[in-house]
């Protein structure tokens, strides 16, 4: 595999870095650290009746980041996830909002995830390896979480995928969307490449384009009804134009 030993390098330098005995000062940390304020009622209020109170609403909150000393941000949290990996222990995956004329990283909007998994830092390498090709790829990357003064462990850093991360890859925000709840069919595959209802817009150039679906409907009908060389063509043309 060409890039085995890129990726068993960059595997070690990972591991390494969330790896330690004890918590140290944020200057000897090779992490950045993520310290969160938030009103224990707040707390009480999100964990009430979960998933669904930690996900229904954002509660205020204040952020101090240690790349940035001094800068205190108000912010608005709430819980993110699709499994029980992601809500059910004391470590919470996070949604942060960050206020209207504030931004970190160039987003407005990140996650602190509690890794749900051990190949987690596989998908770390995945998303550098990505970039390293010139592939829109979100920051993901490993950070020292506390709430409240006290050390919640290691999460890992994700970019939300929205118009932020095209902005930051000087793109022109335009369509996002994504789908990963499509029913299987009766051969048991999933629909999601059959139907364009199946797809969530995430992020639209404009207020005006939100509730607009041509394009997605345009993809997925090629994906659908034209043969394969016309496919490739369909490709170079129209969706890799600027790559």
């Amino acid at each position: 595999m060409i890039f085995s030993p890129f990726f068993k390098n960059e595997l070690k330098k990972e591991k390494v870095k969330i790896t330690a005995q004890q918590v140290v000062r944020d200057d000897q940390s090779p992490l950045k650290t993520f310290r969160l304020t938030v009103d224990p009622k707040d707390i009480v209020i999100l964990n009430a009746d979960l998933p669904a109170s930690g996900k229904d609403h954002y509660v205020e909150a204040y952020l101090l980041i240690s790349d940035k000393p001094g800068n205190i941000r108000k912010v608005k949290l709430r819980y993110r996830g699709d499994n029980n990996f992601h809500w059910l222990y004391a470590q919470k995956s996070l949604r942060i909002k960050l206020a209207k004329k504030d931004t970190y990283n160039m987003e407005k909007v990140f996650n602190l995830i509690n890794p749900p998994y051990d190949y987690t830092l596989i998908d770390s390498i995945n998303y550098e390896i990505s970039s390293a090709l010139g592939l829109i790829a979100p920051d993901f990357f490993p950070v020292r979480v506390f709430i409240n003064g006290k050390f919640m462990g290691v999460y890992m850093y994700l970019s939300q995928v929205d118009e932020s991360l095209l902005r930051k890859h000087k793109i022109m925000p335009g369509s996002i969307y994504y789908g990963d709840s499509a029913p299987a069919n009766t051969q048991g595959i999933s629909s999601l490449w059959e139907d364009a209802k199946y797809w969530n817009k995430k992020a639209a150039r404009n207020a005006e384009q939100k509730a607009n679906r041509e394009d997605i409907d345009y993809f997925i009908k090629a994906v659908n009804t034209l043969k394969p060389i016309e496919f490739y063509n369909f490709v170079n043309n129209i969706i890799c134009i600027n790559w």
